[in-house]
């Protein structure tokens, strides 16, 4: 059952292939009915900056409030703490109690209840906005 295929001849022509689209493109060109679009270069940390940039949401951090960080100042004190005696009775740095005192720091409820309990006073009520 073999096929016998001496009989098929196959003629190949070079077939060459041309965008219309790119000389219709051309010719509008020429007439002036294009409309030139600059393409993006700026680097893609320039874009990522350029949409923080143009972000309308509210993207603030939640600070600790003025009156938690009163509250814990006199606490310490009245306890006769050091900021650095404080830290490592709590396990927390001497720049973490700063932070909380200063009320740039932000609440992190595992670190305040550790100060609580060193403290002896409760300060969650306080940091309530």
């Amino acid at each position: 059952m073999s096929k016998n295929y001496h009989h098929i001849v196959q003629d190949f022509e070079p077939v060459i292939l041309r965008n219309r689209s790119a000389q219709t493109q051309l010719a509008a060109k020429r007439a002036g009915k294009t409309e030139t679009i600059k393409k993006n270069t700026k680097s893609a940390e320039a874009i990522k900056m350029a949409k923080l940039d143009q972000d309308t949401e509210s993207t603030k951090v939640k600070k600790v409030t003025r009156e938690f960080s009163q509250a814990m100042r006199e606490a310490r004190t009245a306890k006769g703490l050091k900021q650095k005696d404080l830290a490592n009775r709590a396990q927390l740095s001497v720049a973490d109690i700063q932070k909380y005192e200063n009320g740039t720091a932000t609440p992190n409820q595992q670190q305040i209840s550790k100060i609580q309990k060193v403290l002896g006073v409760n300060l969650s009520k306080l940091n309530k906005k």
